[in-house]
């Protein structure tokens, strides 16, 4: 799949609270919790040039009293170049990236996108609580209650479902499981600290994956951060590079 439409399938899990498109780009507003929810996500052409592009999308931040935020994905190869059959949607990114880059907007980190298909019939109980050994795995429409109400708002601006694994009656870790297409996309995916080292991020990710076979997705797709260990965990269940993405941020 290439990489604008995978970004178009994850934009649509989690489009923030207001959207608007612009060009073949797409506005998101929230709370001002999470990037995603608050960043243009630059799929294809804005329709203007880039400079102009640039200076619609900060006044349209700045008046939701935001500071204006793109999210530009790359290739493997390139976080540097593209596939041939993607050769137009990746200049225009890299053009973006540039244009970001004189203005002095700060680029975040990479942030890789990992697929796994899902394969097999899906399991008769996987839409039900499951038990994991000593783990629990139960499901809700919402959010931990722990969560604040803005980043609550964020997370179910598109419709999701949330994992909480217990251990002996105790939370442990969450995840948060959301369809699009023929793709389920995990996100939220955290292990109480108390508790790390001890198996529960991979049990949390096979929950949800159980759960996204039930659902009839066809494959997965997370995003985690270049840096993050838990890479190695998602390489070990099944998943690989797809893509990565990362942030530029004006002041």
């Amino acid at each position: 799949m290439h990489v604008t439409h995978l970004e178009r399938v994850l934009g649509l899990t989690w489009p923030g609270i207001h959207s608007e498109p612009f060009g073949g780009w797409l506005l998101r507003a929230g709370r001002g919790v999470t990037s995603r929810a608050n960043s243009a996500l630059v799929l294809g052409d804005p329709g203007v040039p880039t400079e102009e592009a640039l200076d619609a999308v900060a006044a349209w931040y700045r008046t939701r009293g935001l500071p204006p935020r793109l999210q530009i994905a790359a290739s493997i190869a390139a976080c540097g170049s593209l596939t041939e059959a993607e050769g137009g949607d990746h200049g225009r990114r890299e053009a973006t990236d540039a244009a970001c880059a004189r203005r002095g907007w700060v680029a975040s980190p990479w942030t890789w996108v990992m697929t796994r298909p899902l394969d097999g019939e899906p399991d008769a109980a996987g839409d039900q609580t499951v038990g994991l050994g000593d783990l629990e795995v139960a499901w809700s429409g919402e959010p931990p209650p722990t969560w604040s109400p803005e980043r609550a708002a964020e997370a179910t601006a598109a419709p999701a479902l949330f994992a909480t694994v217990r251990l002996h009656g105790e939370a442990a870790g969450v995840g948060r499981l959301a369809l699009a297409e023929d793709w389920a996309v995990l996100t939220d995916l955290t292990v109480e600290p108390q508790v790390r080292g001890r198996g529960i991020g991979g049990a949390v990710v096979e929950a949800l994956c159980r759960r996204a076979k039930a659902e009839r997705a066809t494959a997965v797709a997370l995003q985690v951060l270049a840096d993050n260990p838990a890479r190695r965990l998602y390489r070990r269940l099944g998943f690989s590079n797809h893509h990565a993405y990362r942030y530029r941020t004006g002041g």
